[in-house]
């Protein structure tokens, strides 16, 4: 007697990002902000800029989070295939309305102020799915909306301080900072203010050591950013930094996008291969309730 055959799986990914948003110059009610776009006819719920069409058909609430699936594709009226075994093209024409699509999944706690999502080569990203909440919101209410910026920042994971760590000597570093939430502290008031009286939505930092030298290791700009990143929460929207280790010949750049908080997994997967939409948001709330618990 035969083995059962096991079901077939699909490897998961999923990030942490903080959430970062402001009405000019006051905070965002995130609950009463997502709530609206839930409340969204899902048809609405997309944009269109140039031929690449984002869409969230689903954004719904559950135990105080919304569960998202964004998809990104082009609004092209065919698609082409290519036989592997005979190496010939083949052009297939879409239906009016219809487009090929890449889903990422994901979930938002306006409480936490946390989003999780997922990983997905050519899908969706962190930073598209906050701009076309931002959007969606301005058309439900363009009065009361009209300054709203909302930006997901990564969250670092840990090895980014101990790959920091690693370095000898450090040639350049630089920071781009989002407008933090209002109620944080310490780094939070003072780019918050800084950004306010700037009328910006992001800070750069940026800072080069003298030929052969080195920047401080411990002070400066790399003990700013370690200390930022030691807070838990990260109002970093990119950070990289650039030197020698003894482990690699030449300079080495340590980038913050590379080293991100994240969950994998494998998940059940449908007959089509994709991941199946419910472990995967449950996998995004194990996530999001193992993280570690952070003082508002």
């Amino acid at each position: 007697m035969s083995k059962a055959q096991k079901p077939p799986t699909k490897k998961v990914k999923l990030e942490a990002f903080a959430i970062h948003g402001h009405l000019g110059n006051v905070p965002v009610d995130y609950e009463a902000l997502f709530s609206a776009i839930a409340d969204m006819d899902p048809v609405e719920r997309k944009d269109q800029v140039g031929d690449r069409v984002t869409v969230l058909p689903v954004f719904r609430r559950e135990d105080d989070r919304y569960y998202f699936a964004a998809h990104v594709g082009t609004a092209d009226a065919s698609f082409l295939l290519l036989d592997l075994r005979a190496g010939t093209e083949e052009e297939r024409a879409l239906e009016p309305g219809k487009i090929v699509t890449r889903k990422t999944l994901g979930l938002v706690d306006p409480r936490k102020r946390v989003a999780v999502v997922q990983f997905v080569q050519q899908g969706a990203r962190a930073g598209q799915i906050a701009m076309l909440l931002e959007k969606l919101a301005r058309r439900i209410n363009p009065v009361e909306y009209a300054e709203l910026s909302l930006e997901f920042t990564p969250v670092p994971a840990e090895e980014f301080l101990e790959a920091l760590a690693e370095f000898d000597t450090i040639k350049s570093a630089s920071m781009r900072f989002a407008r933090p939430n209002y109620d944080w502290e310490d780094y939070g008031a003072t780019f918050q203010t800084l950004g306010q009286e700037s009328g910006a939505s992001a800070l750069e930092v940026q800072a080069s050591a003298r030929r052969n030298g080195s920047l401080n290791k411990d002070g400066g700009i790399i003990g700013l950013l370690r200390d930022v990143v030691r807070k838990g929460r990260s109002m970093l929207k990119t950070a990289t930094v650039t030197g020698n280790t003894a482990s690699a010949a030449g300079l080495v750049t340590l980038r913050l996008d590379k080293h991100i908080e994240t969950k994998q997994a494998e998940v059940p997967s449908t007959s089509s291969g994709q991941p199946a939409e419910a472990e995967v948001h449950k996998l995004a709330k194990q996530f999001l309730e193992e993280r570690p618990k952070i003082e508002e």
